[in-house]
């Protein structure tokens, strides 16, 4: 099996800047707009950059252990991930809304059709993302499960991906951030794949994404010692990678 990686250290670079510009943004329409609605959308939009800064991902030096859950050993998550990420949705579907005013009023431009139909299908649509994530978030949904049988994924959406150990070809690792992780199965006698890949966010998860990769692959190569995914000492091996 294959650990691949791409790296992408100016897309870090590029969404900070995007994220502070949207910040410094929405704090100078806050303060400066002519209308309570112009202001109360730029403190939301503001205020969803500041959020989503919170969200890059990070790990710190030595990240806490792994912690048992559902008959396996599953990664930790940093705690203000998912309250922030669901404010940030909930602000940004909040303040579209107002974009047609902020467009119109304090930019001076005419709105149209197209940005009051877009903030209009945009604001429902965040507000029941937000809702989605908000409902995982109180359900402890977002984890990454590596247990006997195989690895698992829950989304705060409430989407579920399994693959089992045998089945797993490939782990690849995009170090924008060690952001995401796929892991993709291998071919079946007949030419197709064994299973779904699987496309796991690493955004919340404290540990680096090299070490999520390495355990992985150690356990996809080791079948004999999966037994002991029951028992967060498994994995202290990768901790503070």
């Amino acid at each position: 099996m294959a650990v691949k990686e791409r790296r992408g250290d100016w897309q870090r670079v590029v969404v900070v800047l995007v994220l502070v510009a949207g910040t410094a943004a929405g704090i100078v329409v806050a303060a400066r707009g002519d209308l309570l609605v112009a202001r109360w959308t730029g403190a939301g939009f503001g205020s969803t950059c500041a959020l989503l800064l919170l969200t890059l991902p990070r790990s710190p030096a030595v990240p806490p252990p792994a912690v048992a859950i559902d008959g396996g050993v599953a990664m930790p998550i940093r705690r203000l991930f998912a309250p922030a990420l669901t404010a940030a949705v909930l602000l940004a579907g909040l303040a579209s809304f107002g974009a047609p005013v902020v467009v119109r009023e304090e930019l001076g431009t005419r709105a149209g059709f197209l940005v009051p139909a877009l903030a209009w299908v945009a604001g429902p649509g965040l507000l029941v993302l937000g809702g989605l994530l908000l409902l995982g978030a109180l359900r402890s949904r977002g984890r990454l499960v590596l247990s006997p049988d195989g690895v698992s994924y829950v989304a705060l959406t409430g989407r579920t991906s399994r693959l089992a150990w045998r089945n797993i070809d490939t782990v690849e690792l995009d170090e924008v951030w060690e952001a995401s992780l796929v892991i993709t199965p291998r071919l079946g006698p007949d030419g197709g794949s064994v299973g779904r890949a699987m496309k796991v966010p690493l955004h919340a998860v404290t540990w680096p994404g090299a070490a999520v990769a390495d355990a992985i692959r150690w356990y996809a190569g080791h079948a004999g010692a999966r037994r002991d995914l029951t028992d967060p000492a498994a994995l202290e091996r990768w901790r503070g990678r």
